[in-house]
């Protein structure tokens, strides 16, 4: 039994590390800043994100939001995780025309291997530096923070769309909507973990229970 725990342990050591060695570093651009945050609920995460430069200095990535917070969950993850990176490189080649086109292919893919897949949030993103333009879609994911220029208070924009998993048939054209950024300060895509923090901080509160779930969100700076 010992010898059973001690293999455990070892494992969740390693899914530890490995689910922080996934993570980008922060990047900062002539034109706009992005930076991460990751606060596990426990050991493991459910959630996991990623973004990258292309040749011409747009910004691609995901960040996504399984269900749970073990090692079962972490494995979800990486599987969610390694479809999302495949499908958002087609689309940086052009093969996939659409955010959506990459949601739905991911949700085929799912469906593909197992009849009924637990269910996954996530939003995919591109900042278009020559158009100054974020184009997102989202599967989900309940909405995104806005901070401009010419306001002090924070804006939500609600998504409404479905997980992928939900569905094999699911298309997510919907979900797909662009956010000229002229006027935009900061954009704040997260987690739900962090959105009902953030929406429902005096419920949360009251309830005397720090943190209910996995926080995770990336961060955009616009200059």
């Amino acid at each position: 039994i010992r010898f059973m725990q001690s293999q455990h342990s070892m494992e969740i050591m390693r899914a530890k590390a490995q689910q922080y060695n996934y993570l980008p570093s922060s990047l900062d651009t002539t034109h706009f800043s992005v930076t991460g945050i990751f606060s596990p609920y426990s050991e493991l995460s459910g959630d996991s994100y990623d973004y990258w430069l292309d040749e011409s200095g747009n910004l691609l990535g995901f960040l996504l939001d399984c269900t749970g917070h073990d090692i079962i969950s972490f494995s979800q993850v990486n599987s969610i995780r390694t479809l999302l990176k495949k499908d958002m490189k087609l689309y940086e080649l052009g093969f996939l025309k659409k955010l959506s086109d990459v949601l739905s292919s991911v949700n085929n893919d799912l469906f593909a291997v197992d009849t009924s897949p637990e269910c996954t949030a996530a939003i995919l993103f591109k900042i278009d530096a020559a158009k100054h333009q974020l184009k997102y879609c989202t599967a989900g994911i309940p909405g995104l923070f806005i901070k401009k220029f010419s306001s002090d208070v924070q804006e939500i924009i609600e998504c409404q769309n479905y997980l992928l998993g939900f569905d094999k048939d699911l298309t997510f054209d919907d979900g797909e909507n662009d956010i000229p950024l002229d006027n935009i300060e900061t954009v704040i895509a997260c987690s739900d973990g962090l959105f009902e923090v953030t929406c429902h901080h005096d419920e949360i509160a009251e309830s005397g229970i720090a943190k209910h779930d996995d926080i995770s969100a990336i961060i955009f700076h616009f200059k």
